[in-house]
């Protein structure tokens, strides 16, 4: 039986971005392995000026209709972008679920109405307490005179002159199964995360408003 490869839609950053290249370098490391064997076609693929949200639907929209709607996965870098294919689906008539949309990060509000509603299928927490903390200890050390703290060191940066050394943070990958952890850390409540999608699921059983 002949391999029908999963259609793909690539909504990719600020062209020469730092950030984009970076993105971009650790999909390919999982994504292009999938192309070279078949399994995998992208079939639509673009970069978003500015990180434009409008831009990235009106991208998505014309994917959509260049493809027939025959797109498995949009494939994002941010929320913003992630969300310009998640309207254009819903514009388009599609149902949640039906497309896969996948890449958002930073965890916006928007975002996770998606990911409850089931529009989009993960963000990524980064706690901005946790970050905050670790670089004001980091500039106080080096104000004193001592440097980066050593034993928050964990890993180096090679920013294509030299490895930069690195505090390297965790970070969460958050879906429906685990949303609360946004509420859990202080980052959203869950008013704030239901707010017009009061009737999906997991409003209904998280949320204790």
């Amino acid at each position: 039986m002949e391999q029908t490869p999963v259609q793909v839609a690539r909504v990719k950053g600020n062209q020469g971005e730092y950030g984009t290249t970076q993105y971009e370098a650790g999909q390919n490391e999982f994504i292009q392995p999938l192309i070279d064997s078949g399994k995998v076609e992208i079939v639509c693929e673009q970069h978003t000026q500015n990180w434009d949200p409008v831009v990235a639907q009106a991208f998505a929209e014309d994917c959509l209709t260049r493809t027939g709607g025959e797109v498995d996965v949009f494939l994002g870098m941010n929320d913003g972008t992630t969300g310009g294919s998640v309207a254009a689906l819903i514009t388009q008539g599609y149902q949640p679920g039906e497309i896969l949309v996948t890449g958002g990060q930073d965890a916006t509000v928007e975002a996770l109405r998606y990911i409850a509603q089931g529009w989009q299928d993960n963000s990524v927490l980064k706690d901005l307490n946790v970050q905050a903390r670790h670089a004001a200890e980091v500039v106080a050390s080096i104000l004193k005179g001592e440097g980066v703290p050593q034993d928050l060191v964990n890993g180096t940066v090679n920013n294509q002159y030299m490895d930069v050394t690195a505090v390297f943070l965790p970070v969460s990958n958050i879906t429906q199964d685990n949303l609360a952890d946004v509420v859990t850390v202080g980052v959203w409540t869950w008013d704030e995360i239901c707010q017009g999608i009061e009737d999906t699921e997991v409003c209904q059983t998280s949320n204790p408003n």
